[in-house]
């Protein structure tokens, strides 16, 4: 918004009016404008085409130079600073004085409003006090004759002036408009500025209520923890004292549990040494101990004669019966040994009796283990005797095969058409052969085997050789497979380099013994191929193919 600054009120007539003039200028471009005092030169006796030159000066002026005194980043710089402060004074106000984003826009625009609305009060209480001063001078006589002993003004002159001043009039108008609606809207922000104020206090003061609440419910529920952590761990101690006397009552239990089952496996025992006799009549005793409970007013006597008088089966069918109804502490609740000196004897009498057993155990043992040792003995001589008679046998076809063979051979050798030398030889060269491998595969023939038997003992080393291949992991078998064919490739591309080196040489000799033998000029004429008979071509008979060509038509179209 543009504004005018008066540096001196003190002028005359003619400075007044040219400071109107480049007020309406300013006024009409929207700039600020600043009219200069009276101590910059310009005094009461300046004339009026002087006031008229420094006008247009001053309208030519150019509005939107920055002024040399003002420093941008300076500005820049306490702006920064303005708000670091603002930030840090934020952080130190209360819960109730913060505002949100919302609330703080309004704030600024409201802090907006109020500075624009001060601005325009100044404004309007400036543009007021020239008014007056002009309306002053205008009445003066010497600001009159000033203006008017001029040169005259014409109508048209005088229509723009109007027209400017009606624009004034309504730019002023409209400003205070402007200025009552920025009014009222400020005092509507107020308002409502003013009942966010009031909300927010009764928020706060809610909040500070919530909050004290809060913190006695926190101290009640503390002290409430304490108590109930105070019970729980003189609860803890309780159980963990019942749970020791439990965990000793119950080793108590188990160290009793023990001793009575080793009491029951010596009654046990004990009832087992007992003699046979003293055992029926106890069970007989208990059984009917037994039956007298389940049938009482049954007498004694009658029990035994129907006991008696049943048969044996009948017996052990009762005694099956009540047998699994009796508990295990019933059991041999009575003993035949009363002293012990009786189980003295007794153990005595057994030592005597297992010593007698295990040396006759030990006795027939060893005679078990001679007999095993002749039986595993006559089945391995056996088994030998059997072995050798297949490989007799064995031996016997081979040579009668053999014999066949060299039958075969001595006829053929009879009739002339092999030479013997050439057998010998061949003979000769494969046995150096076969004892060359049987040399790698097996070792020396110390022996001095024959051929025939050491192709025969190479044949079993291979068959083993496969029996352990088959056991041997697949994994195992293809890397050293992998290994093997590698070394094979690598031996056969030396072989091949040393075949193609060798054939380079033979070539290279050849070449060098054509060079060096004597030319031989050819005589008589070139050797030529005989040249072929000419072929005749079959001429196609063209009525054939038409007449196919029809045929081809009728199955096509009449099948």
């Amino acid at each position: 918004m543009s504004g005018i600054s008066f540096h001196d009120s003190s002028v005359d007539p003619e400075s007044s009016e040219t400071t109107f003039r480049a007020r309406l200028a300013s006024r009409q471009t929207g700039d600020v404008f600043t009219v200069p005092s009276a101590h910059s030169g310009s005094g009461l006796g300046t004339s009026k085409s002087g006031s008229a030159q420094e006008t247009d000066v001053l309208l030519e002026k150019n509005p939107f130079k920055i002024p040399s005194d003002i420093d941008i980043f300076l500005l820049r710089d306490k702006q920064r600073e303005k708000a670091k402060a603002e930030r840090e004074r934020r952080k130190t106000l209360k819960v109730h004085e913060k505002m949100t984003c919302s609330t703080l826009q309004s704030a600024k625009q409201s802090g907006f409003k109020r500075e624009i609305q001060m601005e325009e009060e100044a404004e309007d209480k400036e543009l007021a006090a020239e008014a007056e001063r002009l309306k002053a001078l205008r009445e003066s006589t010497s600001w009159k004759i000033a203006i008017t002993k001029g040169k005259r003004e014409t109508m048209h002159d005088y229509i723009n002036q109007k027209r400017q001043m009606f624009l004034l009039q309504y730019a002023v108008t409209v400003k205070k408009d402007e200025i009552q609606k920025l009014e009222n809207l400020a005092i509507e922000e107020e308002a409502k500025l003013e009942k966010a104020e009031e909300d927010l206090e009764k928020d706060a003061a809610m909040f500070d209520e919530f909050l004290k609440e809060n913190d006695r419910n926190s101290a009640q529920a503390l002290k409430i923890a304490e108590k109930e952590t105070k019970a729980k761990l003189e609860k803890i101690i309780e159980i963990r004292e019942l749970t020791a006397q439990m965990m000793n009552i119950q080793s108590e239990i188990a160290r009793f549990e023990d001793t009575l089952r080793e009491y029951v496996v010596f009654k046990d025992f004990l009832y087992q040494l007992s003699p046979k006799e003293w055992r029926d009549d106890y069970e007989r005793r208990k059984i009917k101990e037994r039956l007298v409970k389940i049938i009482p007013g049954v007498k004694d006597s009658k029990l035994l004669k129907s006991k008696r008088s049943q048969p044996s089966s009948g017996w052990h069918m009762c005694e099956g019966r009540l047998q699994p109804s009796e508990g295990r502490s019933d059991r041999h609740s009575e003993l035949y040994f009363t002293d012990p000196h009786q189980l003295l004897n007794l153990f005595t009498e057994l030592e005597e009796q297992n010593l007698s057993l295990i040396q006759n155990s030990q006795e027939t043992e060893e005679t078990l283990d001679e007999l095993r040792h002749t039986l595993s003995n006559t089945d391995r001589e056996i088994e030998q005797l059997k072995l050798l008679a297949e490989t007799l046998q064995a031996n016997i076809v081979k040579e009668e095969e053999t014999a066949a063979d060299l039958e075969l051979k001595a006829r053929v050798f009879s009739f002339g058409e092999y030479k013997a030398d050439v057998q010998d030889k061949m003979l000769v060269s494969l046995h150096r052969k076969v004892l060359e491998v049987y040399r790698r595969c097996i070792g020396e023939n110390e022996a001095n085997l024959g051929t025939l038997q050491m192709l025969t003992v190479i044949e079993h080393q291979l068959d083993d050789l496969l029996e352990c291949l088959e056991r041997v992991p697949p994994a195992k078998i293809e890397q050293a497979e992998k290994a093997k064919e590698k070394e094979r490739r690598m031996r056969m591309r030396e072989e091949k380099i040393r075949q193609q080196r060798q054939l380079q040489e033979e070539r290279l000799q050849r070449a060098l013994a054509r060079a060096q033998a004597d030319v031989k000029k050819k005589t008589g004429r070139r050797l030529i191929f005989r040249s072929e008979p000419p072929t005749f071509k079959e001429k196609e008979d063209k009525d054939q193919g038409i007449i196919d060509k029809e045929k081809e038509e009728l199955l096509y179209y009449f099948t």
